[in-house]
């Protein structure tokens, strides 16, 4: 996986200054959700614990646009299980909707989400397009695997 730095995590143009969630926080979420965060993606949460990447372009698989998806935020983890914006709240509002297999990292602008989708081993990350049916749409086999995908969109520059 890339090194984090190099998405330029940020809220509003500034660092994302809020703390890394504890491990205690981490196995809450995990317990109560029955799952266990991969972990490339909790690197991700203790380097900047949610926020915009700069580097927020990717591809969808099967997708023959040319036009890249984007990233606006990943969801933060924290002692709020009411945020919408932070995991506890986010994931609790999409299982309801999709299965209890999913735990969403980050919505794009439109409110589609990006989660990480649990079957055999590792989870995969898809796109939720939530005005098509909830379709899911494979994007990487794993969260490392997303985050190399992330590139600068040219058309947001």
């Amino acid at each position: 996986m890339r090194d984090l730095q190099e998405l330029n995590m940020n809220e509003g143009g500034r660092p994302v200054d809020r703390p890394a969630p504890s491990d205690r926080e981490i196995a809450d979420y995990e317990t109560h959700f029955g799952v266990q965060l991969p972990d490339e993606y909790v690197m991700l949460l203790r380097h900047a614990n949610g926020g915009h990447p700069e580097l927020d372009g990717f591809q969808p698989q099967g997708i023959v646009e040319e036009e890249l998806w984007g990233v606006d935020r990943f969801y933060y983890l924290g002692g709020d299980k009411d945020d919408l914006g932070g995991l506890w709240g986010v994931t609790t509002q999409w299982q309801a909707a999709v299965g209890k297999n999913i735990v969403p990292v980050a919505s794009d602008g439109g409110g589609n989400q990006i989660m990480l989708r649990y079957g055999s081993s590792q989870p995969e990350v898809i796109v939720c397009v939530h005005d098509d049916n909830f379709q899911m749409i494979p994007v990487a086999s794993s969260f490392g695997e997303f985050i190399d995908l992330l590139c600068e969109d040219p058309d947001m520059i």
